[in-house]
């Protein structure tokens, strides 16, 4: 194995707006880059949450980028990269937002995994001009 997925419970969300359900899916993401380590495996794959009608992009991009920055000293010190995919979830929509996140979590312990084909907006550009 080179990386596991941090799926969850589906009870919570890094952008939920309950705060318990946040907390709920950093300890879900905390367990899972423990699991990994002891696997030797040093690739976490997470979805951190969704846009929906009741959380708004800004909002669910704010609490992300909280969240992940809450379980960055555990993925350090167990050494374990923390790739954050853009799927269904309507975040990191944009190339640009995806590089404001990088930027915002100051790399490593996380990589972002752009799924390209899986986000709409970016499958209408060409690959290689979003990855730029």
């Amino acid at each position: 194995l080179v990386s596991i997925c941090a799926s969850g419970s589906g009870d919570g969300a890094l952008t939920d707006d309950d705060p318990a359900k946040r907390d709920l899916r950093k300890a879900e993401i905390r367990t899972a880059i423990q699991a990994a380590a002891a696997l030797g495996i040093d690739g976490l794959l997470v979805v951190p949450g969704r846009v929906t009608p009741q959380i708004p992009y800004d909002v669910a991009y704010d609490r992300v980028i909280e969240g992940l920055k809450d379980v960055a000293p555990d993925a350090e010190a167990a050494q374990v990269n923390v790739g954050v995919e853009n799927v269904w979830n309507k975040l990191f929509v944009s190339p640009l937002d995806m590089r404001a996140a990088i930027d915002a979590l100051v790399t490593p312990p996380f990589d972002f995994m752009m799924n390209n084909g899986a986000s709409r907006p970016l499958s209408l550009a060409a690959p290689s001009r979003a990855a730029r």
